[in-house]
């Protein structure tokens, strides 16, 4: 269990509340995820020592503290989903997401992993669907800038000298801040609307019907960038991606484009650097 700053509660005891301490963790962790309107936990109060304040309103403290924090990271990390349901909204939305998904690390940041998924399943069968689409981008987002360097780099010259009948076999190793992004809303062009406060008054009313976008994110110096790709693209790199010899891959994407162009695309991919290497 994470705890949030705040200064630490001190327990007056087990024998005090007639409970194993593993019950009482239990109940510590519940009550700083419970709701504001939730009934007090009396068995826990009772083993919560005062030290100069109530009890209870020494949990109240760290109880927000503890959701505070939560809510701040989740909003770093999802900007444009706050945006877009606005400040209420997403609050509730994060609380309820702390009640199912609470940390269990003392680095806040792995918070966002499930939040796409949350999104999915509140959010599926709404009118605002495309929400879990937007934070899998932001979360692919978050992921790029904090994935590790690669071990090496793709030796361009070396992947010129190989024979062109043996191009076929080969498996390219992605860089580890590669992340591909599919959807069939304009995910990419709400995002990119949604990331940041617009000097320039409310974001552009956004047609969700206007077809689906895809995205490649990649390592671009200290940071990360994000950039359109078309679903041919896509599903190529993914695959390549996920291990598929070159050949293999290379019948995915012309299975979306036949006249998908291979030869422009590794180059691409080179140029972008979204490999760090490959093998037979």
């Amino acid at each position: 269990m994470h705890c949030a700053g705040g200064g630490g509660l001190s327990m007056a005891g087990a024998p005090t509340a007639g409970l194993p301490l593993a019950e009482l963790q239990r109940r510590f962790a519940a009550a700083l995820r419970a709701p504001d309107d939730a009934a007090p936990d009396a068995t826990l109060l009772g083993a919560l020592r005062d030290d100069g304040l109530p009890a209870a309103r020494r949990l109240e403290l760290y109880r927000r503290n503890v959701q505070g924090n939560f809510l701040k990271v989740l909003a770093l990390e999802f900007p444009a989903i706050e945006r877009l349901g606005g400040a209420a909204w997403f609050r509730q939305a994060g609380l309820d997401f702390l009640r199912e998904h609470p940390s269990r690390s003392g680095d806040l940041h792995g918070i966002g992993a499930p939040f796409a998924g949350f999104l999915q399943r509140r959010l599926g069968a709404t009118p605002h669907a495309y929400f879990a689409d937007v934070a899998a981008l932001e979360w692919a987002w978050q992921e790029c800038l904090v994935a590790p360097d690669p071990d090496g780099s793709l030796d361009v010259g070396e992947l010129a000298s190989v024979a062109p009948r043996d191009v076929g076999v080969l498996r390219f190793v992605p860089h580890p801040a590669l992340r591909l992004v599919g959807s069939r809303w304009p995910v990419f062009t709400i995002w990119d609307a949604h990331r940041e406060p617009r000097a320039d008054g409310d974001p552009p009313t956004i047609d969700l019907d206007r077809g689906g976008e895809c995205a490649i994110l990649r390592r671009s110096g200290e940071g990360a960038e994000a950039r359109r790709c078309d679903p041919s693209t896509l599903a190529w790199l993914q695959a390549l991606a996920a291990g598929q010899p070159f050949g293999d891959a290379w019948e995915v994407a012309i299975s979306h484009d036949a006249g998908f162009d291979v030869a422009r695309a590794l180059a691409e991919a080179v140029r972008l650097g979204l490999f760090c290497g490959f093998r037979a």
